[in-house]
């Protein structure tokens, strides 16, 4: 098995998933049924999706890092305790289900994070995603 722990920044996705994100349980290599599933048992999520693989989702994720440090190290600085990066892929990324509608790909990827607590702040170089959760939502640009 390839060893993806350096390309996004702060271990790699395996890290962030220990931090408390679901980006590898929930947004990759995730079969059609268990996406159509989640859609079921979660009513309250409008769509499902997943990265195509696991080096796709490493590289979108660290290519969305590196074109919003501006954004990342202001929200490190600031009060708000959400951050939300928007970022367009070169080509298509994902698969997506929607409530009622067909199932899809496209490029347009939305990061979440939530700041854990204000005490375990680093700078962002020192390991930021160990010390914030993360969660990737495909879909919240379609």
């Amino acid at each position: 098995m390839t060893n993806f722990s350096n390309i996004t920044p702060g271990g790699g996705l395996t890290a962030h998933e220990l931090a408390g994100g679901h980006t590898l349980a929930r947004h990759v290599d995730v079969t059609e049924t268990k996406l159509a599933n989640r859609l079921v048992n979660q009513i309250a999520i409008p769509r499902s999706s997943s990265f195509t693989n696991r080096e796709i989702a490493e590289q979108v994720i660290a290519d969305a890092i590196a074109n919003n440090q501006t954004q990342i190290t202001n929200w490190l600085a600031g009060n708000s305790s959400r951050l939300q990066i928007k970022h367009t892929a070169t080509t298509a990324v994902f698969r997506l289900l929607n409530h009622g509608r067909a199932k899809h790909s496209g490029s347009q990827v939305n990061i979440l994070s939530n700041k854990l607590s204000a005490g375990m702040l680093r700078p962002y170089k020192n390991l930021w995603f160990t010390q914030h959760k993360i969660a990737v939502n495909l879909s919240a640009l379609l």
